[in-house]
């Protein structure tokens, strides 16, 4: 059974989930490298890293703040 396009979570790229959350995508490797417990998710499918669109837009909404402190 084939899956409609609208239920498939879209995979993104680190060049364009880096896009997606405006950071550059050497910060989404750094992250990635050093085990940042507050990064978003990723996947690994062989030697590929992707980022679900979904996990990067609940990552986005939980980064919202209140105050600032600077």
């Amino acid at each position: 059974m084939a899956l409609a396009a609208t239920e498939i979570d879209q995979m993104l790229p680190v060049k364009d989930a880096a896009e997606l959350i405006a950071v550059k995508p050497q910060t989404l490797d750094k992250w990635r490298m050093n085990g940042n417990p507050n990064a978003p998710a990723f996947v690994r499918i062989g030697r590929n890293i992707r980022y679900k669109a979904s996990t990067l837009r609940a990552w986005m909404a939980g980064q919202q703040d209140r105050h600032s402190n600077a």
